[in-house]
């Protein structure tokens, strides 16, 4: 049988609106919007006077929202048994009443109070209802096959995006779970660690003022460096547990750019001697209010990670200067640079680029960036990056101006 050119176009512009339909549920994050989504839909797709969303809730049919001309049956449960919802749910089939005064399944009561008197009902999953989809006209209207194949798809891509929310609610569910045990551990390791630490490095520094034989030294200024490391790790996880529940604070004071400058060459000159990295450092010298220990804290960072990615002989810059709008600080390098797709997350916690057969760049806790980022935040300042692969990475510290600041 031929189908009249205008019945064929309206199909078709059906077809594309159940399409942008499905891209919205497939989008859908939370029950509301499904529900959102789908009461819209029913009723628009045929045109209908009104729609109904149901969900099964044990043996009685929830009527969760609606989308119609005038009131139906929002919030209220009734018996499966005493709805054409729950027959359609127990019966896991399709229902299509051109009248619903001559059909014995419609509680005719509940109905009168309603505009309805012709309807499609349609089971969300076919094997095990979990729901049902009803669409309404307020006149008598016969549903074809192709519109009870319309709702029964948009059923199909709604249990769909119900089962999706679904999962994503129970992995965010663990995520924040495991997450919270995650951070309860690292609070307890880092503090645990940081204490007995503190009193092996001052062995270690009493050790190392004693005349001790020459084999011997070299093993005491070995586990110095590994002690350092280990406190710096702990140090560490305690400022991102501290960031992590808002605890995380700074405490300005006045000081100059120029005693930052001479503390970062101070801990970073030997570094870049080791090994064998030109440190320049370019800074113009000016009052400043800001925590002193945080904010070198903060540059060290960043200078050590440029020694660290740059090749033997190469040069690290470290530069600052200030104006009205505040104080900004560059540390540039020439060395291999960031691959792109690893710019947006080098700041997250555990974030490394990806390792180098380099000894020195294959090894690090990931976390040198993340606190480098908190304490730049902490100050209202702003750190951003730029990097071109083989070429050299450049980051960019401002710091907004504060109250007794000055250029000299």
């Amino acid at each position: 049988m031929a189908i009249a050119p205008e019945t064929a176009a309206g199909l078709d512009a059906r077809a594309q609106r159940l399409l942008g339909v499905v891209q919205q549920l497939s989008a859908a994050h939370t029950d509301q919007a499904v529900r959102d989504i789908t009461r819209h839909a029913a009723r628009h797709l045929l045109d209908a006077d009104g729609a109904t969303f149901v969900l099964r809730d044990g043996d009685q049919c929830h009527y969760v929202d609606e989308d119609a001309i005038a009131p139906l049956w929002k919030g209220q449960r009734f018996p499966l048994s005493a709805c054409i919802s729950g027959w359609a749910m127990l019966n896991r089939q399709s229902v299509v009443i051109p009248d619903i005064y001559a059909d014995p399944r419609i509680p005719h009561d509940a109905y009168r109070p309603t505009f309805v008197r012709s309807l499609i009902m349609v089971p969300i999953r076919a094997r095990d209802p979990i729901g049902a989809i009803g669409v309404y006209w307020a006149d008598q209207h016969a549903a074809g096959p192709d519109e009870v194949a319309l709702v029964q798809a948009l059923a199909d891509t709604t249990c769909v995006a119900i089962e999706n929310v679904r999962l994503i609610n129970d992995l965010e569910t663990r995520v924040r779970a495991r997450t919270a045990q995650l951070e309860r551990l690292l609070s307890i390791v880092s503090h645990e660690l940081r204490n007995p630490l503190l009193a092996v490095l001052g062995t270690l520094e009493i050790l190392g003022d004693q005349r001790l034989p020459a084999d011997v030294e070299p093993s005491i200024r070995l586990m110095q460096r590994n002690a350092d490391r280990m406190l710096h790790i702990a140090n560490d996880l305690i400022d991102l547990d501290r960031q992590r529940s808002g605890t995380f604070t700074v405490r300005p004071e006045p000081t100059t750019t120029g005693a930052i400058a001479r503390q970062v060459a101070d801990t970073a000159g030997p570094v870049a001697h080791t090994a064998g990295i030109h440190l320049v450092i370019d800074v113009a010298d000016h009052r400043i209010t800001v925590d002193p220990h945080r904010i070198c804290q903060a540059l060290i960072n960043l200078v050590t990670n440029a020694i660290k990615f740059s090749p033997p002989g190469g040069t690290v810059t470290f530069t600052g200067h200030s104006d009205q709008a505040g104080t900004s600080f560059t540390v540039a390098d020439h060395g291999r640079g960031i691959p792109g797709g690893q710019l947006e997350r080098i700041f997250e916690w555990q974030a490394q680029v990806t390792p180098d057969t380099d000894s020195r760049i294959a090894h690090g806790a990931g976390l040198g960036l993340a606190i480098t980022q908190a304490i730049v935040h902490a100050h209202h300042g702003t750190i951003t990056v730029h990097s071109d692969p083989h070429q050299g990475t450049r980051f960019t510290v401002h710091l907004p101006p504060g109250e007794g600041d000055a250029f000299c």
